[in-house]
């Protein structure tokens, strides 16, 4: 399949072509106001000290040797127009289903021939005219006319600035798209055309020619621009700086919306008309060089141990780029770590968290499996690339008992697994007795009769959740939470401790992403007892609630719980 071309034509290499305007679009109607800024842009265009003027793309797709064109009609119509009021050569276009428009278009604005008069006296003695793209096509001319009259303007010289030294940003599709689709997705905001590409032709046709130096630099640009490319395909760099997937075709897109200061609601080409103009007021050389030390500038940050990890961590809860390179500005590497640790501060207490506050859990638990990972001799990364393209929960590493399955499926699932992890109590002298009694219990359980036993499974689920976890208090804190993506989370979210230790082991051994922190609870890295590996109690909480405590506590990131004055 042949690629789309993208590249700029002057308006004189337009002059041999012929278009069609198919059906399903509309018809033409630029206003007074749009038709004169045209106008005034070419005029005040100094075509002895810029190289040219560039309009907006034009998209255009083969059809048995004419261009359809899909999209770009209201400027290049407008084009036609005024080269009409010139009396110069021009290109065709035709409507496909509005014959009276291509006729009136060809036989009386192509061959200037439109009186000086209002459209109602023109139309009086010619009723089959009467259609409303005439009525615009009327218009257009004598505002193109009349503002000729009014600047007085030199035709010759205007003539060469619109055809030497206009371009348009010629968009050729050869990928087999159907065209009606194109044309409902560049009117819906879904543009197939990038800024990235517009911004690339206008790069590589802005160096002047000067025996030969300007293919030398197209080539390095266009290198250059790959390298960029390439390495913004690398997940691990593109979600360090971006909470989401990429909403654009290319990722270069990215440093350009940076640049420009684009925002959501911008049109879709303001990266574009930016760099456009600065082009116009400056030189390629210098746009280039800050499109090479934007990403030059994120790379750094990116290859920093420190800077990753805090910047990471801010992207992930909501800070912007444009809000970390305004912070860093005229500040030494030094102090922006500073301002960055001071952003990634929490604000409360270890005894401050709970369930109950759902972000705040997320962002302490992040930060101590990042911070954890920083400490780390061996300069392993956390990968914000992974944890991004999962959906993360706040967990309960023990059950909860106020989250008892809901249905009868659930509940058998439930004893099951439970059932499993009892029988391999069997040879524990402490706890065989209690495991033995449960699991009658839970053989003795008849489905069929649910309704009327429903209270008696409820009062063993309970039982079995407190011989698990010695019944130790609140589930709902901080020492009995982690983090889990969402797919473990929803299928073992009532389960107890012993089961979902096996499957976060199991999942870990399979390759699946982690976060070292929830991988050291479930091998009870932090408890002082590691041989109880079946349960979740007190001593297991405790020390867990601890390290992170004195881990977050003693690099500033958590507030101090204040210890009472001793009197004496």
């Amino acid at each position: 399949m042949l690629e789309n071309i993208v590249k700029l034509k002057k308006v004189k290499d337009l002059l041999k072509e012929e278009f069609l305007v198919k059906s399903y679009q509309r018809g033409y109607k630029w206003t007074k106001t749009q038709i004169e800024d045209l106008l005034d842009d070419i005029e005040e265009f100094d075509n002895k000290k810029d190289s040219f003027y560039c309009l907006q793309p034009i998209i255009v797709k083969e059809e048995d040797g004419n261009w359809e064109l899909i999209d770009g009609q209201q400027r290049l119509t407008t084009i036609y127009i005024i080269l009409s009021v010139l009396n110069r050569k021009n290109f065709s276009i035709d409507y496909q289903t509005r014959e009276a428009s291509s006729a009136f278009l060809k036989d009386y604005i192509g061959k200037n021939s439109i009186p000086l008069s209002t459209w109602e006296e023109f139309i009086a003695e010619k009723h089959q005219l009467n259609h409303i793209d005439n009525y615009h096509f009327f218009n257009a001319y004598q505002i193109v006319q009349k503002w000729l009259e009014d600047k007085r303007v030199n035709i010759e010289n205007f003539w060469l600035k619109l055809t030497e030294y206009t371009e348009v940003i010629w968009y050729q599709i050869n990928d087999g798209s159907d065209s009606r689709e194109i044309f409902t997705r560049i009117n819906s905001g879904k543009i197939p055309l990038t800024n990235a590409e517009l911004i690339k032709a206008l790069f590589l046709i802005s160096y002047v020619d000067t025996d030969g130096v300007s293919h030398l630099q197209q080539r390095e640009l266009a290198q250059e621009w790959d390298r960029i490319e390439y390495a913004l395909q690398n997940d691990e760099f593109w979600y360090f700086l971006n909470k989401t997937e990429n909403k654009h075709p290319t990722r270069i897109e990215f440093i350009f919306d940076l640049i420009s200061g684009k925002k959501n609601n911008d049109n879709a080409f303001f990266s574009f008309n930016y760099f456009r103009a600065k082009i116009k007021d400056g030189s390629v050389q210098a746009q280039w060089g800050s499109v090479k030390k934007m990403f030059l500038t994120l790379q750094e940050w990116h290859d920093d141990h420190e800077l990753y990890h805090y910047i990471g961590f801010l992207i992930t809860f909501g800070e912007k780029i444009d809000q970390l390179l305004e912070l860093s500005r005229d500040k030494t590497k030094k102090a922006f770590k500073e301002e960055l640790r001071a952003r990634c501060r929490i604000g409360k207490t270890i005894d401050q968290f709970s369930y109950r506050e759902g972000k705040e859990v997320r962002k302490l638990l992040l930060l101590f499996n990042i911070v954890t990972l920083m400490d780390s001799k061996s300069h392993v990364r956390f990968p914000f690339d992974k944890f991004k393209k999962d959906n993360w929960d706040i967990e309960h590493i023990h059950a909860n008992k106020s989250e008892a399955p809901n249905s009868i499926e659930h509940w058998k699932v439930w004893f099951k697994e439970t059932s499993r992890q009892l029988k391999l109590l069997e040879n524990n002298d402490k706890h065989h007795k209690t495991a033995a009694e449960l699991l009658k219990k839970c053989s003795s359980i008849n489905f069929d009769k649910y309704k009327e036993e429903s209270n008696a499974v409820l009062e063993l689920y309970y039982e079995i959740v407190e011989f698990y976890s010695d019944n130790n208090g609140d589930a709902d804190d901080i020492s009995n939470l982690t983090l889990l993506d969402a797919g473990t989370n929803r299928s073992f979210k009532n389960a107890i401790f012993p089961v979902k230790r096996e499957v976060i082991i199991d999942r870990d051994g399979k390759g699946k992403f982690i976060p070292i922190c929830t991988k050291n609870v479930f091998l009870k890295y932090y408890s002082p007892n590691a041989t109880h590996l079946h349960f979740w109690g007190s001593e297991d909480r405790n020390s867990y609630r601890e390290k992170i405590r004195t881990t977050l506590e003693s690099l500033g990131f958590l507030k101090q719980i204040k210890k009472p004055s001793l009197i004496s």
